[in-house]
């Protein structure tokens, strides 16, 4: 369980194998997903139910958070109908990555475009000035190019020969052993 506390304490490290997730210090925490988990599951809501209570008052709901690097809206309602109650209450759970990669591009393009991408790397495991590889791979068709980077700093992709339709695009990025995978989708018109 976790607990606030106020008086000085020992602190331990502590490293977990394989994967997991975890809640350290009021963050929600991937310890990665493996070296291969590709983080495309993007969401704005991440859930909208209905929860029945039991006669305490107390319910419980088991979700799996989408890939967003974000801060949750937590909000709760609850009515009593019988004795003509109710209550709400906001909260948040933060999300994060010791090393994540950031990808911003446009959901569309036209034929007629030569976009560029801006990728950017991020995490409370980073030093400043820290370098960062993108590699970039197009529809599945492997890495045709790397771009080196600084860590909270842009760095930019040229997307090139897309033909109408949809497509992929996966940011494989790396900084020393962290690494992280970002798919996005987009449609050429």
């Amino acid at each position: 369980s976790i607990r606030r506390v106020v008086e000085p304490v020992w602190v331990y490290n502590i490293e977990i194998k394989g994967v997991h997730t975890y809640l350290a210090d009021g963050f929600y925490v991937h310890n990665q997903k493996g070296d291969d988990y590709i983080r495309q599951d993007f969401k704005d809501t991440a859930l909208f139910e209905v929860v029945e209570t039991g006669a305490d008052g107390r319910g419980e709901i088991t979700f799996k958070l989408p890939d967003n690097i974000t801060s949750w809206r937590v909000m709760a309602k609850a009515i009593d109908t019988q004795n003509l109650r109710g209550g709400a209450k906001t909260s948040a759970i933060k999300v994060s990555m010791p090393f994540f990669v950031d990808l911003i591009m446009n959901r569309e393009y036209s034929v007629k475009d030569k976009p560029t991408v801006k990728m950017r790397a991020y995490g409370e495991a980073l030093k400043e000035n820290s370098v960062v590889t993108f590699k970039p791979e197009l529809d599945g068709e492997g890495v045709s190019e790397t771009v080196n980077g600084k860590v909270f700093e842009g760095s930019y992709y040229d997307l090139t020969k897309l033909g109408i339709g949809q497509h992929d695009l996966v940011i494989h990025a790396e900084s020393g052993k962290l690494t992280d995978n970002l798919k996005k989708s987009f449609e050429v018109k």
